[in-house]
């Protein structure tokens, strides 16, 4: 999805800058992550971790999902091509 325009993804770690780059180094992220994200996590209610959240393009929440699975991605993957489907 790196040359999507349709989709944007956002990585946020609680690590500090110098860490989340030590880290990304050996793991080469395909999307950008901010670090020290705290403050974003706690506005938005981020609790626990992994957390993942989709927004359409009107910034409605459309996944809120805590924690993950073998099946997570898939169904990431499955609601963000039905989201771009309906952009069609």
């Amino acid at each position: 999805m790196k040359s999507d325009t349709t989709v944007a993804l956002l990585g946020i770690a609680l690590n500090d800058a110098t860490t989340l780059k030590q880290y990304l180094h050996s793991e080469d992220p395909v999307f950008p992550v901010v670090a020290l994200g705290n403050d974003i996590c706690e506005k938005v209610g981020i609790q626990g971790y992994p957390m993942h959240v989709i927004l359409d393009r009107k910034g409605k929440t459309v996944v809120w999902e805590f924690g993950g699975d073998p099946q997570s991605g898939e169904r990431l993957l499955a609601k963000v091509q039905e989201l771009k489907a309906g952009l069609k």
